[in-house]
């Protein structure tokens, strides 16, 4: 999924998903959701988009 057609599907900025993905701002609780809820709560947790730090190095590893 591209960071463009999420940004559509949770109602934000292509430049917020990208500003989130690489760290520079955090989502809100109400955004998680939103974005759980576009990719899929099989491929990604609510806790993972608001608290990346703690999944980073599990993902690093795989």
């Amino acid at each position: 999924m591209t960071q463009s057609a999420l940004a559509r599907s949770a109602g934000v900025s292509q430049a917020h998903i990208s500003a989130i993905e690489t760290g520079r701002c955090s989502a809100s609780a109400e955004l998680a959701e939103r974005l759980v809820h576009a990719i899929g709560p099989s491929l990604i947790s609510e806790a993972e988009i608001l608290y990346p730090e703690r999944f980073r190095i599990a993902r690093e590893t795989h």
